[in-house]
């Protein structure tokens, strides 16, 4: 299984996409605008600005879509 975490602009928005387009299946939603998505062995987290993957870095940097993602592998 993989897990990844990508970071989106409204998680609301993401899921809606996911779920109806992709074939996700919504796992859980906090509010704190994190969901999480299943699709076969693939777990994907989608974080919105509030979710604390949008923390600034220790340089100031602010997380944003594209190119803030994490993979998770298990084995």
């Amino acid at each position: 299984m993989a897990q990844v975490r990508y970071v989106v602009d409204d998680a609301g928005d993401a899921v809606a996409i996911y779920v109806s387009e992709l074939g996700f299946k919504l796992e859980q939603y906090y509010g704190t605008g994190i969901a999480i998505l299943v699709h076969g062995d693939l777990m994907l987290w989608v974080s919105g600005p509030k979710a604390s993957a949008s923390r600034p870095m220790p340089d100031g940097a602010i997380p944003g879509p594209g190119g803030w993602s994490r993979f998770v592998l298990i084995v």
